[in-house]
């Protein structure tokens, strides 16, 4: 029975670990693109904006009233949601296979 479970376990393990490389490769992408979209549109990258290596405090709120940015920044969000999500599962799933305390 507990073979089973395992077996089951690190099946869904494999599958988390697959989406989570492809919503990493997402997010990674869509902040690429807004990073571009940015430096392209506004002229430089402001000095506080969230990357795929980190998150920081957005500054110039009256640029949001752009459709492109406006849709740039919600992919990344969502992206962002999707693989944090993810991550999340991927540390349970390690936890209960007993690779990580």
């Amino acid at each position: 029975m507990q073979t089973e479970t395992n077996a089951a376990d690190e099946e869904r393990l494999r599958k988390i670990e697959i989406g989570y490389h492809l919503a990493e490769g997402a997010f990674n992408l869509a902040s690429s693109e807004l990073t571009t979209f940015l430096r392209e549109h506004i002229g430089i990258v402001p000095s506080l904006t969230q990357t795929p290596h980190g998150i920081f405090t957005r500054v110039n709120a009256l640029r949001l009233r752009h459709p492109e940015l406006r849709r740039l920044e919600t992919r990344q969000r969502e992206t962002k949601q999707t693989r944090d999500k993810l991550l999340a599962e991927r540390a349970e799933l390690l936890h209960a296979c007993g690779r990580i305390r």
